[in-house]
Order: C-alpha cells, then sequence, then structure tokens
C-alpha cells in the first residue's frame, strides 16, 4: 500500500473516531437531561413518565452501541501497524 493512501485511510480512521466520539459525547448530554426530568418529577402523567423512561433505556442502548464502535476502531488502528519504513516501538519485548 503506497504511502500517501495510507495517511489517506489513517486520516478517514480518525475523522470517524472523531465523529463517534462526539455523537457519543452529545448522546451523553441528552441522557443527563433526561435523567435530570426524571428527578424533578415535573411530569404529570405516568404515561409521560414511562415514555421518558423508555426514551432513556433506548438511548443508552445507543450509547453502548457507540461506545462499541469506538472501542473496535480503537482495536483496528492498534493492529494497523507501523508504516512503512517506520519500526514499532515495543517495549519489554
Amino acid at each position: 500500500m503506497s504511502h500517501v493512501k495510507r495517511e489517506g485511510i489513517e486520516l478517514m480512521a480518525d475523522e470517524h473516531f472523531d465523529a463517534l466520539t462526539q455523537l457519543r459525547d452529545r448522546l451523553v448530554v441528552e441522557r443527563r437531561n433526561l435523567v435530570q426530568d426524571l428527578l424533578s418529577d415535573s411530569f404529570a402523567d405516568t404515561e409521560t413518565r414511562h415514555e421518558t423512561i423508555g426514551h432513556f433505556m433506548g438511548l443508552q442502548q445507543f450509547i453502548d452501541t457507540v461506545e462499541r464502535a469506538l472501542g473496535h476502531e480503537v482495536s483496528l488502528t492498534q493492529n494497523r501497524g507501523p508504516a512503512p519504513g517506520q519500526t514499532q516501538f515495543r517495549p519489554f519485548s
């Protein structure tokens, strides 16, 4: 693989990782806001409260999925190895 192509792939991977991180951060803020709403007893009816709890649970599952995707991205970058012409630092090996 050419050096230029490898740099392009690494740039795309970095952008993808950054986008996932930003998404996760926004979802965590939304989850925090939902928890504050649930704890504030601002819901007059039980149905609205149950809908919000359901939204919270779905949001948490989505956050978990994004976290798994981030972990996958990290594992891919760790398995990529050094660029051509570079040596890989291996402490204590």
